[in-house]
């Protein structure tokens, strides 16, 4: 597996999914913006994944998926821990707890 090659692009899905998630705050569609930003995320993560893989596989046919995948997650968990969490969601209160438990059972049900 070619980890520099799939950690680059883990890096460059997280950035595109960050700018789409900010932006989607700028264009008021929903009164929730929140759960718009969330449901903008939703939409633009798998087509990323997808294209991102694409792009990973042009050069490494040999690489089972599995591992592709979940170098890609952790890029974004590790990611969202160092950058998202201190710099957004603490400043509103939260916590690292609240940004990936809470968020879970919050919209569970």
């Amino acid at each position: 597996m070619k980890i520099k090659r799939a950690l680059l692009i883990g890096i460059v899905i997280w950035i595109i999914a960050i700018l789409f998630y900010s932006v989607s705050y700028s264009i008021p569609i929903m009164e929730n913006m929140e759960t718009q930003a969330n449901l903008v995320l939703f939409v633009v993560v798998i087509p990323l994944v997808w294209f991102g893989c694409t792009f990973y596989y042009k050069k490494d046919l040999q690489t089972h998926g599995y591992l592709v995948g979940q170098t890609m997650l952790l890029t974004a968990v590790i990611l969202d821990a160092i950058i998202t969490v201190p710099f957004f969601v603490i400043p509103k209160g939260g916590s690292h707890f609240s940004f990936y438990l809470l968020g879970i059972l919050d919209h569970s049900g």
